[in-house]
């Protein structure tokens, strides 16, 4: 049976704000090691502006300040600090040592979004007395997962927690840089303690931590309908006369947090580089684009993720429909999504992504707007302007995206699903469109039919949109902007795998040897070694550079070098850039 597909321009928009994590496999279905390859497996300056801390207000910039008083200063129990006993500004925190790192992990960053506060900015969390013992992650945010387990819903709405990995010990020359993790997951799924087995971590901060002398951080934000839903109701009861962006707002405040409390952990306040990966690279995106982020972030990172923000009038629209999924309409709407069961919205107005039909499909996607708050303008627009926060970034994607079977459902085995794959997929940019798209891709000069279309939705989707960022930042700011590529293709006892979307987050936080079965090889562990010093690179000092992978030189309109990430490590000029100008010409006014 032949998968529907649905067309370009409706389907874009999603798919940039994708991203790809592993579910929890559940033992009762089988043995882990057993469950999928590990292909499977991944997460499927102007010089006279001055730097980035004199760009302008920047305490008083911070969300919480936005949002609402400020919080009231806790009084702390007189208990004597160390020993992995941390004092936040809410209350004292108690982690575990484990290899030379401290953990600490479900620490609570604003108060649970939860009865009334469900659709609003977040607040500040209320003080604790008691030593809050941090050793287990917090639940995840109510979403819909499809894994072997079948079609559930999962999560709490008490879910912004946040996680933080710090050496033991003094730190080398002060203070350590902190890189502060946005995951992925089309904002609709996903969580900072997804798992490629049971009890083994994708995102475990501790093996970045311990060889950067860094501090890493990674956070929960609300997804789906929870995390956008934008009405006309909610317009109303807001300060700021908008609504929607809730998700973006809770980044914003665990960036505060890490403003005044990652001190306590060893980091250093004026060295954050916020990282993600897909939807957390469009959430990063948006870190850039917002005034809100003046101060809280020094560098940025963007892995296989856009830069896109719907439109006000769009947004609601789509909120609309998915209120009326969940079966509240009328006056009574927004008291009717504020009283019902959390698990219930979700999976009513979960939402989908990705090409060939899904079990939770019902035409929703959620993800950041144009609320002209959050965000006064469309991303691309206020970098272009220079009215975002500049800092030194880098922006890249991987060689084979849409080999991803969790975002190309599709079946291409001949060269007829080929073209019918194109046709349906790009039909609506016209005739003329598809036969450049055929011209430029013949299905003969690939390895296979399905080849053939995994490359050209890779860069549709992925491979131009990061070259459309890298360039826009360039033209938008002086601080150095850097383009990375990354092409390995691991192997396996099963043969050589591809560069599938997601797959660079096992190298990026060495999660390989956390894979059940798998022994990865030397040439594995040597491009983690590049991309975990790369990313230490940038956080401390603001240069990728001078790792394992060499110099990387900054990207350039002229050349449009990027690094390449495989091994041996290359740098290349110009990846798929006559490819990109089809498609910049092609997608014009659909992805700006």
């Amino acid at each position: 049976m032949r998968r529907p597909i649905r067309p370009l321009p409706v389907f874009l928009p999603a798919l940039l704000a994708v991203g790809l994590v592993a579910c929890d496999d559940d033992p009762s279905e089988g043995d882990p090691a057993d469950a999928a390859p590990l292909a499977d497996m991944a997460p499927d300056p102007d010089p006279d502006q001055g730097p980035v801390d004199d760009m302008g207000p920047t305490a008083d910039m911070g969300p919480v300040d936005d949002m609402g008083p400020p919080p009231e200063e806790c009084v702390l129990p007189d208990i004597e600090r160390g020993g992995g006993l941390v004092a936040t500004t809410r209350g004292l925190v108690q982690g575990r040592e484990a290899d030379g790192v401290w953990s600490w992990q479900g620490i609570p960053f604003v108060a649970p979004p939860v009865g009334d506060l469900r659709f609003r900015p977040p607040q500040p969390h209320a003080c604790w007395d008691d030593v809050k013992l941090a050793d287990g992650f917090g639940p995840k945010c109510p979403q819909v997962e499809v894994g072997l387990a079948g079609v559930q819903t999962v999560g709490e709405e008490d879910c912004l927690t946040l996680n933080v990995w710090s050496p033991t010990g003094d730190a080398d020359g002060g203070a350590r840089p902190v890189l502060f993790f946005i995951h992925g997951g089309a904002n609709i799924i996903g969580s900072a303690s997804e798992t490629i087995a049971p009890g083994r971590y994708i995102y475990d901060g501790a093996a970045l931590a311990a060889r950067g002398d860094a501090v890493v951080v990674t956070i929960q934000y609300r997804l789906g309908p929870l995390g956008f839903m934008t009405l006309p109701e909610l317009d109303a009861e807001g300060e700021a006369g908008t609504s929607g962006n809730y998700a973006l707002m809770d980044q914003l405040a665990a960036l505060g947090w890490v403003r005044d409390n990652i001190e306590a952990f060893g980091g250093d306040p004026t060295r954050v580089m916020v990282f993600g990966e897909s939807a957390g690279a469009l959430n990063t995106c948006m870190m850039i684009a917002t005034p809100m982020s003046r101060g809280l972030m020094h560098r940025a990172l963007m892995q296989s993720g856009g830069c896109g923000a719907a439109a006000k009038v769009a947004a609601q629209m789509g909120s609309v429909t998915g209120a009326e999924l969940a079966g509240c309409a009328g006056d009574d709407r927004l008291s009717c999504l504020r009283a019902m069961d959390a698990h219930t919205l979700v999976e009513e107005a979960s939402g989908s992504v990705g090409l060939g039909d899904s079990p939770t499909d019902n035409g929703l996607s959620w993800g950041p707007v144009v609320d002209g708050h959050v965000l006064p303008d469309t991303p691309l627009a206020l970098i272009a302007a220079g009215e975002h926060t500049a800092v030194p970034t880098v922006v890249g994607s991987n060689a084979d995206e849409m080999a991803s079977r969790a975002l190309n459902r599709l079946t291409v085995e001949t060269p007829e699903d080929y073209t019918r794959a194109v046709q349906v997929t790009f039909g609506l940019l016209g005739a003329d469109a598809l036969d450049r798209i055929f011209e430029t891709y013949p299905v003969d000069a690939f390895e296979s039919p399905d080849d053939a279309f995994i490359q050209v939705a890779t860069d549709a989707f992925f491979t131009c949109g990061a070259r459309r960022v890298a360039r826009t930042l360039a033209m938008g700011q002086q601080q150095p902007v850097y383009r990375y590529f990354f092409s390995r293709r691991f192997e396996t006892a099963m043969g050589e795998g591809r560069a599938q979307h997601g797959i660079e987050l096992l190298y990026v936080f060495r999660s390989l040897e956390a894979i059940p079965a798998f022994q990865p090889n030397a040439s594995e562990l040597a491009v983690a070694d590049q991309m975990m010093d790369a990313w230490l690179n940038l956080a401390a000092d603001g240069d990728p550079g001078g790792g394992p992978a060499g110099d990387w030189p900054p990207y350039a309109l002229e050349t449009e070098p990027s690094q390449v990430f495989d091994d041996p490590p290359a740098v290349e000029d110009g990846v798929r850039a006559a490819k990109c100008d089809l498609w910049d010409e092609l997608l014009a006014g659909i992805v700006d």
